[in-house]
């Protein structure tokens, strides 16, 4: 949503003949409902990016937290946002206390930037798509409408974007549980690829990929032994950590 927001506007600009744009853009709602109907997800709880936040506004996760029965926390990026937002967090799952919790007051609010989100209804759609590592999301990706067709890269050029996906993965590709880390399911430990054939300099799946990707973050940061003793010592005793 967020980076949408501004390709919309130059959408709307009135650009060149000769610019075109093949929308990469995602929307995060749908994917939240596909990690929390995964039968084996132990996500206790959501961390709301608050930059998206900020176009759709908090009240935007109020139908899914009632749905799933998952308590929701906005924040912002600074340290100490991200950490009142994990205590806030904590403190809803232990008080079983399940509703959405803005933790980034002074630039989310409840329905969000409604200019922003004018222009990005206005210019684009919701389709279903593949998300790297993760799945199909049903409405999970940005699509330029109809009437935009004219700074569409697809309508112009032969992209072969299903071929992307079917082409066959190599015997690496098919043992990365990426998919299983981004949904809460595993921790990269878990994988057998990470720290030998998967590194930053040397990544496999997308958690290694992205400078925020959690496997990247994991290797980076040091701690991995430790946390995931203490992971395993809380779920074993079933505390939340």
């Amino acid at each position: 949503e967020t980076t949408a927001v501004p390709t919309a506007a130059v959408v709307l600009s009135s650009p060149p003949k000769n610019f075109f744009i093949l929308s990469a853009h995602k929307y995060i709602p749908p994917v939240m409902e596909i990690v929390a109907e995964m039968p084996q997800t132990r996500v206790q709880g959501f961390l709301a990016a608050g930059h998206a936040a900020i176009i759709t506004g908090w009240k935007i996760f109020e139908r899914f937290v009632q749905r799933h029965r998952i308590p929701v926390v906005t924040g912002g990026f600074e340290p100490l946002d991200i950490l009142a937002a994990l205590v806030e967090l904590l403190q809803l799952i232990r008080n079983r206390d399940i509703r959405v919790e803005n933790a980034f007051p002074r630039c989310v609010t409840p329905e969000g930037n409604q200019q922003a989100q004018k222009l990005l209804w206005e210019v684009f759609q919701t389709e279903g798509g593949n998300w790297r590592g993760i799945a199909h999301v049903p409405n999970g990706n940005l699509r330029l409408r109809p009437k935009y067709a004219w700074v569409d890269a697809r309508e112009w050029f032969e992209i072969d974007l299903p071929g992307f996906w079917e082409a066959a993965p190599s015997r690496l590709t098919q043992e990365c549980i990426c998919g299983n880390i981004m949904a809460g399911i595993a921790n990269p430990q878990d994988c057998c690829l990470f720290g030998k054939e998967c590194t930053p300099k040397n990544p496999v799946g997308a958690c290694m990929v992205s400078s925020e990707g959690t496997c990247k973050i994991w290797y980076e940061y040091g701690g991995h032994v430790i946390i995931k003793e203490e992971v395993e010592n809380e779920s074993r005793s079933g505390r939340v950590l």
